[in-house]
């Protein structure tokens, strides 16, 4: 079994360390090198660290808008949507049997465990969105208030790679650095490097 302190986990292409990860920290990831992977996906420098810096409410909502967006983009160019087609896409749900995410792993757009984090997301953000004592919603809290069997999911559902140690130890120390990583490594799969 790795060491938790020094386990690497795998965030779309880029390997990183666990180790001296913090709630606002990228680990061994520095913040240029984060820059650089966003502008190659056509993103904003910096776009990461502003989302880590918002209150918990505001970073849920705005990273699920983000791979909502970037979802239905990916939907509209794999079907060469036209105006009609793409209203139609942006009209769905997330999830569902007809939704988003179900038409984007019908089309191969993205797997099984990108599936899974998705979901996990959107039932994450409609808790934050159907409930105003919810803008005072935070993470760390949540995390450490789910029993054993709710944390594993939430453990299975992040898409990095690595054991189960290792994603254990990256949700227990930094939640909303393992929902960075996890939406970073969707992003990647759903819009890919740009062509410079």
């Amino acid at each position: 079994m790795t060491s938790p302190g020094s386990s690497t986990i795998t965030v779309g292409t880029a390997n990183i360390k666990l180790e001296g990860i913090t709630a606002k920290g990228y680990g061994t990831f520095t913040q240029k090198e984060y820059g650089d992977f966003e502008e190659s996906l056509g993103l904003r420098r910096g776009l990461s660290m502003s989302l880590m810096q918002e209150d918990d409410w505001s970073f849920v909502i705005k990273l699920h808008a983000l791979l909502e967006a970037a979802l239905a983009e990916a939907l509209m160019k794999h079907t060469s949507a036209d105006l009609a087609a793409s209203e139609k896409i942006w009209k769905r749900r997330t999830g569902g049997a007809d939704g988003k995410l179900a038409a984007a792993k019908a089309a191969g757009l993205i797997d099984g465990p990108m599936e899974v984090f998705l979901n996990w997301l959107t039932r994450l953000r409609n808790l934050m969105v159907h409930r105003v004592e919810n803008i005072y919603f935070n993470l760390e809290s949540y995390v450490q208030s789910l029993d054993q069997g709710q944390r594993q999911d939430v453990v299975d559902a992040l898409v990095v790679a690595g054991d189960d140690a290792a994603r254990a130890k990256l949700l227990t120390d930094s939640p909303k650095t393992a929902l960075l990583w996890s939406a970073t490594a969707v992003l990647e799969k759903l819009v890919g490097p740009k062509k410079p």
